[in-house]
Parts: C-alpha cells; sequence; structure tokens
C-alpha cells in the first residue's frame, strides 16, 4: 500500500520526503505512485555529456525557473559543487520546477511520454521554438557551465559562468558554429572558431578563415545576421518560407566553409 510505496521513494537521493508532486500527478492512486516514482527514478538523471533528461524535459515546454534577476534562467543542475551550501541548493533547482503548478505538468507529460529520452529529443522537430537548438545540440548545454541564460525578445546569451561578467556566447550564432563543426571535421581551430564574449556590450561571433558571421538586433529592432559588416537577412522574418532563425545564414556559411575546406581561400 502507501505506507511501503512511500517509505520506498523516500530512499530517492533527491527527492526525500518531498513527493507531493508524484501524489498529485497519481490521482491518489498508489499503483500510478509507484509507475510514476519508477519512471522518475529513471530518467531523473545527472548526463554532463548528453544531458538527456534537459534536453527531453524542454521539447515539453519552457520550464527553466528564473533566477535572480529577470532576465535569468536556468537549466537547472543535479548538484552543486559547492559542499558548503548543505542542502540549499536543491531548493535552488529542481523544486522550482516539481512543485511549480505549470512547470509540473511538462514532467508529467515526459512521464506519461513511453518513448526514451534519446528517441523524444531526436524525434522533435519544431525549429520556431525558442529551445529546438539547445535540444538538438547537447554541445550548447556543454558551454553551459553554469546552466544558467540570459534571455529575453530573441536575444540569448550561453553562460560559461553565473552573469554575463564571465564569458559566454550568443544562442544562434553557436548553434550554427557546433553546425559548421560537424559537417566540416578538418577545418582546424585556426579556420572555423567561436569567439566568446566577456562582457555585455561585447558581440560573441563565429569567425570562417578571416570572415566574421555574427548575430545582431539592429537599430529597428529586428534580430539580423551580419557577415562582416553586410547584412545578410532578417532571422525571424514571417515571409520566411521555415521559421527557422539559422535559413537565412545557413547556405552561406557552408560556401564559406567549403571553399577554405577546398583551399580556395
Amino acid at each position: 500500500g502507501w505506507i511501503d510505496a512511500i517509505s520506498e521513494a523516500e530512499k530517492h537521493w533527491y527527492l526525500g520526503s518531498n513527493l507531493t508532486f508524484l501524489i498529485d500527478f497519481a490521482e491518489n492512486d498508489v499503483e500510478k505512485f509507484k509507475e510514476y516514482y519508477k519512471k522518475f527514478d529513471e530518467i531523473f538523471k545527472e548526463d554532463r555529456e548528453n544531458f538527456l533528461f534537459q534536453r527531453a524535459l524542454l521539447t515539453k515546454g519552457d520550464y527553466l525557473p528564473e533566477r535572480g534577476n529577470s532576465s535569468y534562467f536556468t537549466f537547472c543542475k543535479f548538484k552543486d559543487e559547492d559542499k558548503s551550501s548543505g542542502n540549499r541548493n536543491k531548493d535552488d533547482n529542481w523544486r522550482s520546477v516539481f512543485f511549480d503548478n505549470e512547470k509540473s505538468k511538462f514532467l508529467k507529460e515526459l512521464l506519461d511520454d513511453d518513448k526514451s529520452l534519446q528517441d523524444i529529443i531526436e524525434e522533435f522537430d519544431d525549429k520556431k521554438y525558442w529551445g529546438y537548438y539547445f535540444i538538438k545540440y547537447p554541445e550548447i548545454l556543454k558551454e553551459c557551465g553554469n546552466f544558467w541564460i540570459l534571455a529575453y525578445d530573441y536575444t540569448i546569451r550561453v553562460l560559461t559562468g553565473a552573469f554575463t561578467n564571465s564569458y559566454h556566447v550568443e544562442y544562434y550564432t553557436f548553434a550554427l558554429f557546433i553546425i559548421l563543426q560537424r559537417r566540416f571535421p578538418n577545418l582546424s581551430d585556426e579556420k572555423l572558431g567561436y569567439e566568446w564574449a566577456k562582457s555585455y556590450g561585447e558581440n560573441p561571433h563565429i569567425y570562417i578563415g578571416g570572415t566574421n558571421i555574427s548575430f545582431i538586433k539592429n537599430d529597428d529592432n529586428k534580430y539580423c545576421w551580419m557577415i562582416d559588416e553586410e547584412r545578410i537577412g532578417e532571422a525571424f522574418d514571417p515571409n520566411l518560407p521555415e521559421q527557422d532563425p539559422l535559413q537565412s545564414i545557413i547556405d552561406k556559411a557552408y560556401d564559406i566553409a567549403k571553399s577554405i575546406d577546398n583551399g580556395t581561400i
């Protein structure tokens, strides 16, 4: 019955006695509770290479809790490296998701999904969704050392530390950089690289050969791709055939990379 099921679940390394969200999901049905707990226990795991839990959860909705200043958000991390904080960081992270009326719905959807986390991630294909590239390219989360981002409108800075005065990359250019790295594995770091920014005023960018590719918000408040000083196209133009923010730049970036790969530059 319930007593056995709950005492079993209370042994969980993270949850302890904080089980109300699973009891709510189960609608007071003990067998359902056991199923939800078993599934939760299977998938709620730290994975510093692939971040499967965070990426799969993001396919269900924007679960990121706000942190401090209203434009900072966290993907949530599994354990705090700072031993002095005791259990406090449990409250800083996943509990803000599990005990939030809206965000916990995304977790329930994930637990209700019979597919593996990997399959959920692979089948996700909505390029209009701001989280698409985080979902598809684990390299971006790997760059996000503290799991914090600064985000407003379409400005998304992926932070290596906790604030923008730590090194950071710009989300869309970094996604394009990963795609180029995968497509042109022979290009050396000198030929294809990424310039991090240290302060918010700097513009992180890709460099291919002697060319810089950046993503900026112009004076008309439109987000544009730039190759060096030349404006290439608007990223979120409603008239574009596909609503993929990378579509106006990707072919041109491929052409530049190909010409370097073939030694013509």
